[in-house]
């Protein structure tokens, strides 16, 4: 991991991650679970409603 051929790559290194969610109500007989969506940096906001 820390040999010359990575040694420059930003790879989950020197970013910050942000993540917006909402806390789900539970569901009866259901193990707790997440639901989630990602979308590249590049997609604008109306893109994202078209794919929703």
């Amino acid at each position: 991991m820390y040999s010359n051929g990575v040694t420059g790559e930003p790879w989950l290194r020197g970013v910050q991650v942000t993540f917006d969610s909402l806390v789900p109500g539970c569901y009866t007989g259901r193990w707790p679970h997440i639901h989630f969506e990602v979308f590249p940096p590049s997609m604008t906001l109306r893109m994202r409603r078209i794919t929703c």
